[in-house]
């Protein structure tokens, strides 16, 4: 609000602050009234443009630009879980899964960001071992959890992933970079439903012992070094009624009906990362960034939030 040639402002000076949509923090405070804070002078001499960190922005900045994200309309739908990396830590999710003794493996960097400044990187390396007791070297995984969803809707998943451009595909070894992990009465092994990368190619795909057929939803060439948007709507059920939909930077790619999941005794949960099939000499890494799930298919789709 200006008033009288001054700009107020309700909250914390040292809070972040969106003016004309551009992140920058005050620079001089003239006064504080009742609670609200007043800043003299025009926005030139009291304000600079800054990353939401607090440093200045000089035109160099990494991993995306300095604006807020965009606002998403939510009318027709609810965010229920956001995981874009913009704390810059793995903070926002519920629990982290990575190889015994490397802590390297998954973490939160700037550089590669689909969106904001911050991305998910997971990385495995030749001499990693599992995350088993016996840590053996072909169970070797950097991800990143959610909890068990609620069966009483649909849900609508969306993120970004990118293989590194210095992935080495000569291995046939496979990865699985994501997955819909069930844990039941019945079992708690693979995931029902997942996405695979091998040699080159990526594939979505399903147990066989669940949707029956080959268990792969679609298959391609992804080139490696750029970001791919995948969108997921889909309806958990063990029977006949369960639906998968699944858009690639907003072409559709799968529409499946059938059983998804074992039983409903329990909703699937979201895994993001990289899991290694086998033994590899060489380092792996994966960027992810931008997940989202939520009631609607625009809420949760990463081109939105760039």
């Amino acid at each position: 609000l200006i008033v009288d040639g001054q700009i107020h402002l309700s909250g914390r000076l040292k809070d972040p602050i969106c003016i004309a949509g551009t992140w920058g923090k005050p620079v001089v405070a003239a006064s504080s009234t009742s609670g609200t804070n007043a800043l003299a002078g025009s926005l030139d001499l009291t304000w600079y443009a800054g990353a939401q960190d607090g440093t200045q922005d000089d035109g160099t900045n990494e991993g995306g630009d300095d604006a807020p994200p965009p606002t998403v309309d939510q009318s027709n739908g609810k965010l229920a879980f956001v995981g874009d990396f913009e704390t810059g830590d793995l903070s926002q999710w519920p629990s982290v899964g990575a190889s015994k003794k490397h802590a390297y493996a998954a973490s939160a960097q700037k550089g590669e960001a689909r969106g904001g400044r911050y991305a998910g990187r997971m990385a495995v390396r030749f001499m990693d071992r599992g995350v088993d007791a016996d840590g053996d070297p072909r169970k070797v995984r950097a991800e990143v959890f959610e909890t068990p969803v609620k069966l009483d809707k649909e849900w609508f998943y969306g993120w970004s992933s990118m293989i590194d451009p210095a992935w080495n595909d000569q291995n046939k070894t496979w990865f699985i970079i994501q997955q819909f992990h069930q844990n039941t009465w019945r079992a708690s092994g693979s995931p029902p439903v997942y996405q695979r990368y091998a040699g080159g190619e990526w594939s979505i795909r399903c147990l066989k012992e669940v949707c029956g057929g080959n268990g792969i939803l679609w298959k391609a060439s992804v080139p490696k070094g750029r970001w791919q948007d995948f969108v997921y709507q889909i309806k958990w059920s063990p029977n006949q009624d369960g639906r998968i939909r699944v858009w690639l930077n907003g072409d559709q790619i799968v529409d499946y009906r059938g059983p998804n999941m074992r039983d409903a005794s329990r909703g699937p949960y979201f895994k993001l990362g990289i899991y290694r099939g086998g033994i590899d000499q060489e380092t792996q890494i994966i960027w992810h960034d931008e997940y989202r799930r939520g009631t609607s298919k625009d809420v949760v789709n990463p081109k939105n939030y760039r």
